[in-house]
């Protein structure tokens, strides 16, 4: 499964404390090791949010959103932020 971040998110990832920045990474890692693995996927709180957008979980508060591209199989990540946020930008999504 191909990963992509946005140069957008890795902007905002870079602005992160080292070990947020450790954290995101393991989480993407995780997210593309259990993709398609149901079970595992309650373990690392991979969430449909909305059509074919996707979170996970980055420690207590922040969560990373992602697009799930079918052809070629591929996990783009594009946003991160807390529970609010997410919240605001998929709504602002389904506009």
């Amino acid at each position: 499964m191909k990963v992509t971040v946005t140069p957008e998110l890795i902007k905002e990832i870079v602005k992160r404390p080292k070990d947020e920045r450790k954290a995101i990474g393991e989480a993407i890692t995780q997210a593309q090791l259990s993709w398609g693995k149901a079970h595992v996927h309650d373990g690392i709180s991979i969430r449909r949010l909305y059509d074919d957008i996707y979170e996970c979980r980055v420690g207590l508060s922040d969560r990373l959103v992602f697009l799930f591209v079918a052809k070629p199989p591929e996990l783009k990540f594009y946003f991160l932020g807390d529970h609010d946020e997410v919240k605001n930008h998929i709504k602002s999504k389904r506009r």
